[in-house]
């Protein structure tokens, strides 16, 4: 039987690769973008003070006042920047639609402009955040796609053409949900993400008012609650990560008729009781289900799959019966290199 240690090692290397992957892209790019957002709240924040604080701070009635027409007229100027960022970013219906109630009022208190802020830069915040991470986890998911093929294929001496991926079939598959609850990964973000945080940015600087406090205690809270912010996205895309290795695999183990598949999980002191006790265990491809019979099995999953062959193959197996695009048998050499494998056989 083709050596189980062998698909158990490949599969390990592929998930590091990708787990690397994602945590420079946590560790660059994600928390640079919530770094940056937290810097321009800040300001907003320490210019609503100045504007409107006393040698006393801010009291509530006074950050319940309205906005004197002079005021209405410039915050109005910056509600028309906002809605123009909504329409190239694309951030229609709800938020949209109260940029343009908010644009007819005559009247807004100065809190009320102040929670307008925060909307906007959260609304701003997890649109960059959506775009840049379904970029990344659909170079995970095509990665995982490509190398899966690619071992398997070498390790058969066998060489078959692989779709490319274009951008329509790789958005259908970010757009796919997965999880239980039938959301996928910008609902998370969206619409449980981005709606926690504003809300808890927005309490607490009613809170930070109402208790009388100075912007540096306000902007510190603020701070405490983005690093809160920024942990939850780690977490989803570590398990989004997993999630797309995973289904890409999957798709891998489809194009090249794999029957069945076996659980890879990383043996460390890190790794969940869960995993531990599914780690080895053996499903038919029909099975495949994300968080049933395959990974993720829970938050920063990092259990992976291998493909599983019975006792019809033989280590010493060398081809197996495939064809190209032209109907003809082709074989690749042991030795042959992922990079040189996608320039020859990956269509684009």
């Amino acid at each position: 039987m083709v050596n189980s240690e062998y698909w158990a090692e490949r599969s390990t290397i592929l998930e590091a690769s990708m787990n690397e992957k994602a945590t420079s892209f946590i560790n660059k790019d994600l928390f640079n973008l919530y770094e940056n957002n937290f810097a321009e709240l800040s300001k907003e924040i320490r210019v609503f003070y100045s504007r409107f604080s006393t040698s006393n701070g801010i009291s509530f009635s006074e950050a319940k006042r309205l906005l004197t027409s002079d005021e209405l007229s410039e915050f109005k100027w910056n509600l028309k920047t906002y809605t123009k960022r909504a329409k190239e970013n694309a951030l229609t219906g709800a938020w949209a639609q109260e940029l343009e109630n908010a644009s007819l009022r005559q009247r807004i208190s100065r809190l009320e402009a102040m929670q307008i802020e925060i909307k906007q830069k959260m609304n701003e915040l997890y649109s960059t955040e959506i775009d840049k991470s379904e970029n990344i986890l659909g170079s995970i998911y095509s990665e995982s796609c490509f190398m899966t093929s690619f071992e398997i294929e070498k390790k058969f001496g066998i060489g078959v053409k692989v779709s490319g991926i274009n951008d329509q079939a790789l958005k259908k598959v970010i757009s796919k949900p997965w999880a239980s609850d039938g959301s996928n990964f910008s609902d998370r973000i969206w619409g449980t993400h981005r709606a926690k945080l504003t809300n808890d940015l927005t309490s607490i600087i009613s809170h930070s008012i109402i208790r009388g406090n100075g912007p540096r205690a306000a902007i510190a809270d603020v701070s405490t609650r983005y690093n809160v912010g920024k942990s939850a996205a780690a977490n989803l895309i570590q398990t989004e990560t997993t999630y797309f290795v995973s289904k890409g695999q999957l798709d891998s183990y489809k194009e090249l008729d794999v029957e069945m598949y076996e659980i890879i999980a990383t043996l460390d002191i890190h790794t969940s009781s869960l995993c531990r006790g599914l780690d080895g265990k053996t499903f038919v491809l029909a099975d495949f289900k994300p968080g049933i019979t395959a990974p993720p099995f829970h938050s920063k999953c990092r259990t992976v799959t291998a493909p599983y062959f019975n006792d019809e193959f033989s280590d010493d197996l060398e081809t197996r019966a495939a064809r190209d695009e032209n109907g003809k048998t082709i074989s690749v050499p042991a030795s042959m290199k992922y990079e040189d494998w996608y320039s020859e056989f990956v269509t684009k």
